[in-house]
């Protein structure tokens, strides 16, 4: 889960490499991710659990309609407002995730989890910049579409811990198909509405296999793989590494300045994160 979230973290790096609508980007991403993981099953030489998909088709249809929608809102609500800011209110879903799992899947949240999740919430609030701002210009249409992708962020991780018997790689599959259908619809609107199509350079095209392949086909895979033995608690606090690891890598490959605060912030977050999982008397190898 650790990797997947690392990986994704690195998304906006690669995207910054990629000159193109959002909308398109998405549905190549979705398409691109979904003959990844075919391609997986094809040289792993593995079978797919058809049948095991039949009996969740309804479930995991409606998850991947959901994170069509994610997709779409996440990705529409930068074009609003600055990313520390949208990047400050996405990154509230662990904690909406946390909450929802006490009540839906029963999962005990004891004194240790809120504690270090608030601390966390702290933590990623320096790291993304948006304390100290006074001159933030709001728009509410970004605000919008990122409750959106807030809600749809955990409605997915809430339906996929009510999958536990569809494999990975089976359920990858369907729900990037899902998303690749729904996204292509998507991108013929855009295009419909005049977005223009991007040149396809040497290295556009590399970047586009590379957040397509490595980061959904991969992610996804790991993130499936992982979720059925981790609860949803652990899930979420696993989803800040995120953010940290996109503001290191702006900082050290993009030169992009890393202020005391955001240091400061980082720090906070991952020691957060670790005490959460400690037990009195357990270490980390154990």
């Amino acid at each position: 889960m650790a990797l997947a979230m690392i990986i994704f973290g690195s998304t906006g790096l690669i995207r910054r490499q990629i000159e193109m609508d959002s909308g398109l980007l998405a549905f190549c991403r979705g398409g691109i991710g979904f003959c990844f993981i075919i391609l997986v099953v094809i040289l792993t030489r593995r079978s797919l659990s058809w049948q095991t998909v039949k009996e969740n088709l309804p479930m995991l249809i409606l998850s991947g309609l959901v994170m069509s929608a994610n997709w779409i809102s996440y990705l529409e609500a930068f074009k609003y407002n600055t990313i520390a800011f949208e990047d400050l209110l996405y990154h509230i879903t662990p904690c909406l995730v946390m909450l929802s799992s006490a009540a839906i899947f029963k999962e005990p949240l004891g004194w240790r989890k809120i504690v270090c999740i608030g601390i966390a919430f702290i933590g990623i609030a320096l790291v993304s910049g948006g304390i100290g701002q006074d001159d933030l210009d709001i728009e509410m249409k970004g605000v919008f579409y990122i409750a959106i992708a807030i809600l749809t962020y955990a409605a997915i991780v809430i339906l996929n811990k009510k999958t536990p018997d569809v494999p990975a790689n089976e359920k990858t599959v369907t729900q990037l198909f899902v998303v690749t259908i729904v996204l292509g619809v998507y991108a013929v609107i855009r295009i419909g509405n005049g977005v223009a199509l991007p040149d396809f350079t040497p290295s556009s095209v590399f970047f586009i296999l590379v957040i397509g392949a490595v980061h959904t086909g991969l992610v996804y895979l790991l993130f499936f793989a992982a979720m059925k033995d981790l609860d949803v608690q652990t899930i979420a606090v696993y989803a800040y590494i995120d953010p940290v690891t996109a503001v290191f890598l702006s900082t050290v490959i993009l030169r992009e300045p890393m202020s005391p605060i955001q240091i400061a912030g980082a720090v906070i977050f991952l020691s957060a994160a670790v005490a959460s999982e400690l037990q009195p008397g357990k270490s980390l190898s154990q």
